[in-house]
């Protein structure tokens, strides 16, 4: 069993990593680490990009959530205009 701590505090590290990939560092069952992959996703915690085999997972950082706040912010200013 994987902790989803330990997957959020591996993507934290790089610039994306596969689902194979943190399941061979995490020593763990590619099923479940897919599994747990897409709960934090949902949960607004990780992205993904890519498709299918060239998919890779990323943690959403402060300053990611800071520039889709802005982006939001300015899409409104503009359609109040």
């Amino acid at each position: 069993m994987v902790p989803a701590g330990r997957l959020e505090s591996l993507l934290a590290e790089g610039d994306g990593l596969t689902t194979s990939a943190l399941a061979e560092r995490t020593n763990g069952d590619r099923d479940q680490v897919l599994t747990l992959l897409r709960e934090l996703e949902a949960a607004g915690r990780i992205r993904r990009t890519g498709q299918r085999r060239s998919t890779r997972w990323h943690a959403i950082t402060d300053e990611d959530r800071i520039r889709e706040r802005a982006a939001e912010l300015a899409a409104r200013s503009k359609r109040a205009a």
